[in-house]
């Protein structure tokens, strides 16, 4: 089904609004700050999804040491994480 038509059928509509650019200049400090923040962005978001990883321990499997006496799922997401926050990194889509 088209987008036209299961907006028709659903009786909404969205228009993407114009997202704001980033300012002009140097983008350095700011992909700094980020990778600096690495470790305690996905920590939230683990929390956020009930994972029991502390923030040292996200840290520690950031930094490539495994942590021992938890799920592998929940190690996993934390891994998986630190990736897709990377991969928009070097891709340039900074959030």
């Amino acid at each position: 089904m088209d987008r036209d038509r299961m907006h028709r059928t659903l009786g909404f509509s969205w228009t993407c609004p114009d997202l704001p650019s980033a300012p002009p200049g140097p983008s350095a400090r700011a992909l700094f700050r980020f990778r600096q923040s690495l470790a305690e962005y996905v920590f939230d978001a683990c929390r956020l999804e009930g994972n029991p990883l502390t923030y040292p321990e996200v840290k520690t499997l950031i930094d490539g040491v495994t942590v021992g006496g938890h799920r592998l799922d929940d190690e996993r997401q934390v891994l998986n994480l630190a990736e897709a926050a990377r991969h928009l990194f070097n891709r340039g889509l900074y959030i």
